[in-house]
């Protein structure tokens, strides 16, 4: 009788606690594979969207320097520092309206203090200039966007009056720009560099 009666019991109190704790200790690690295979997840994904909304954005701006004129005659945007370095670029297009691109911080602009956003900017048919946000763009330029515009001077220029232009260079631009995502889910960076020759000649 006894013997049949030991066959029967359960589990001990000891040995439910012990399985349980083996339940929760895997389940715990399991929810934490989850959600940091999630948090993975959302992190290239949100990557791979602004990644790819900057791609189009840089081919936008190559386009429109490798098929316009660099404006050297506008005042004040080429080479403020000295350095050969500007945070915009002005151009004049095929119409011999003056557009551009700007990389800034401005709060009638932006909509924000201390905001730094991507303006295009263009000139109506009064000649008046004006910039807009571009807003189809996440985080580009808050890591930093600078135009390299090479040679700081036209090479259009012929100051000897001998017919001849004074430099045989063709205009180029490098662009320098950087992302900065930092969100709550994980944050990241990217910074890249393209250089665009211009394809106005002449001479």
């Amino acid at each position: 009788m006894n013997k049949k009666a030991k066959e029967k019991r359960g589990f001990t109190l000891l040995e439910t606690l012990i399985a349980m704790s083996i339940f929760i200790i895997i389940f715990i690690s399991v929810i934490g594979i989850y959600l940091n295979t999630r948090k993975n997840f959302d992190v290239v994904s949100r990557r791979a969207t602004v990644n790819n909304e900057s791609r189009i954005l840089i081919e936008r701006i190559a386009r429109d320097i490798r098929f316009n004129e660099i404006d050297y005659a506008a005042a004040g945007w080429l080479d403020p520092n000295g350095d050969g370095i500007t945070n915009e670029i002005r151009l004049i297009n095929e119409d011999g309206k003056m557009i551009g691109y700007k990389i800034a911080s401005d709060q009638t602009v932006c909509g924000a203090v201390g905001v730094v956003c991507l303006m295009y900017g263009a000139q109506d048919q009064e000649g008046n200039f004006s910039w807009a946000k571009i807003d189809n763009v996440s985080n580009f330029g808050n890591g930093g966007m600078s135009f390299i515009v090479w040679p700081t001077v036209s090479p259009f220029l012929d100051l000897d009056g001998n017919g001849v232009f004074d430099s045989n260079i063709q205009p180029r631009v490098t662009i320098s720009f950087g992302i900065v995502d930092d969100s709550a889910r994980g944050g990241w960076s990217d910074f890249g560099q393209t250089t665009i020759s211009s394809r106005v000649y002449k001479r």
